[in-house]
């Protein structure tokens, strides 16, 4: 059972005020990157790469709110089962 769309935003903005360390209201690849270190001994460069486009819908090098709002939101994702959320 996915988030509802209200627990998908309270969720993506509790990320962003966590993870956005310079306060510039985007995630860079240095800020996804120190999010990720301690869970990312496993995780290859490149696997982190693939992981912070994913989210970085529109390839400018930040994930935004919407960005990350729409990650959250299962209806919006396009190829992901619903199974993986």
């Amino acid at each position: 059972m996915g988030m509802s769309e209200e627990e998908a935003r309270a969720e993506a903005d509790r990320i962003m005020k966590s993870i956005d360390t310079n306060n510039s209201g985007s995630i860079d690849y240095s800020e996804f990157v120190n999010a990720t270190i301690d869970r990312s001994a496993l995780l290859t460069t490149s696997r982190l790469e693939a992981a912070f486009k994913l989210f970085d819908k529109d390839g400018n090098g930040k994930i935004t709110a919407d960005e990350m709002k729409m990650m959250f939101d299962q209806k919006k994702v396009e190829g992901i089962p619903d199974g993986v959320w």
